[in-house]
């Protein structure tokens, strides 16, 4: 199994999981308050991670590496923003969109290849979409 199999396909589980926890914390909480928890969550997972890996906090690619923090954090807030106004069996699928945009940028930016099976995997997910919204 390639190295990039397994985490991703637990990256799937557990978002699609968070997607449940989160709206189900939000019957008690606002999505603001929900924010605080993340970077406490950030807290208690740095220390595992670093006595594992030891890497050290380094600001080599910090104009890149800062960008995909800040997106990431916002994407994290518009995610909980959502949930708190949609339900979540469409606001997650809706929010799994996201391979159009890796497509095309993946293509501008990293000059990856656009390919048949990559064009017909993304049309899916769009097609995905488009039938769990309708």
């Amino acid at each position: 199994m390639a190295g990039w199999l397994l985490p991703t396909f637990a990256y799937v589980a557990m978002i699609g999981v968070a997607g449940i926890t989160t709206k189900v914390a939000l019957r008690t909480i606002e999505w603001q308050q929900l924010v605080y928890w993340v970077p406490l969550a950030y807290v208690v997972l740095i220390v595992p991670l670093w006595l594992i890996y030891q890497k050290p906090f380094t600001l080599e690619a910090g104009g890149w590496a800062g960008l995909t923090a800040i997106l990431m954090a916002l994407g994290l807030i518009l995610f909980f923003l959502a949930l708190s106004k949609g339900d979540a069996s469409l606001v997650v699928p809706t929010s799994s969109a996201y391979p159009v945009i890796a497509l095309v940028g993946s293509a501008i930016f990293l000059a990856e290849s656009i390919t048949v099976p990559k064009v017909i995997g993304t049309l899916l997910v769009i097609a995905g979409v488009v039938v769990i919204s309708s």
